[in-house]
């Protein structure tokens, strides 16, 4: 195992799904050994500000008047968000990014990327890493102003 000096955080809103979490803490730990681990079963909005180096977001990807609907309650907070919660979704996520700290987010083509473009500030960076299928990925860096 690697002997490294850094925390992580695992954040899920849903808590149906702390045995994935777990099962991830417990594949990183076979390689290396953080600092500190936390898991936390909350929302975004719980971030504190300007504290994370890197943030690893896969969000939900429309707005529930856009995509394919699931009979499955789980699977709908996981694709869809309520009306207005993308950009404070976002907001918050920017937020919590430390100077120099950086965020890669997995956006569905003709999903929420407007909502974050409109919560953008002028001190984030955002830049298109690269496209699979209709799912992109961007990196956004907080610069020191």
């Amino acid at each position: 195992k690697s002997q490294h000096s850094f925390s992580i955080i695992f954040l899920e809103s849903q808590g149906e799904f702390k045995t994935y979490l777990e099962q991830n803490i417990n594949a990183l730990t076979e390689h290396f050994q953080p600092h500190n681990i936390k898991m936390q079963i909350d929302d975004v909005s719980k971030l504190e500000e300007k504290t994370y180096d890197l943030i690893l977001c896969n969000p939900p990807y429309f707005h529930r008047n856009r995509g394919r609907p699931s009979p499955n309650h789980q699977k709908m907070r996981c694709r869809f968000f309520a009306e207005g919660d993308a950009e404070i979704f976002f907001a918050h996520l920017l937020r919590a990014l430390k100077v120099n700290g950086r965020a890669f987010i997995l956006l569905h083509d003709g999903g929420v990327k407007h909502e974050l473009m409109r919560v953008l500030p002028d001190d984030v960076v955002m830049k298109l890493c690269g496209v699979r299928k209709r799912v992109s990925l961007y990196s956004l860096e907080r610069l020191k102003k």
